[in-house]
């Protein structure tokens, strides 16, 4: 069985590319969280969570940094 895509937040119209580095912001910005959250904020976040609960670092680094896997 192969993933449907190569990146947990994938491009929504090619798969095989991954978001722009804006769209977080651009999301947290009209949801009205402009000035309180950022896109960068926020993968810091997931990625400690994720590690302190058991992940696999090369894991969650490739998905929320993929400039080190590229």
């Amino acid at each position: 069985m192969r993933p449907a895509k190569k990146h947990l937040l994938a491009h929504h119209s090619e798969l095989k590319k991954r978001i722009s580095e804006n769209t977080p912001n651009a999301a947290l910005k009209r949801m009205g969280y402009e000035n309180l959250l950022s896109g960068h904020g926020i993968r810091g976040t997931i990625s400690i969570e994720l590690k302190e609960i058991g992940y696999p670092k090369i894991w969650v680094d490739t998905q929320l940094f993929p400039c080190l896997s590229e």
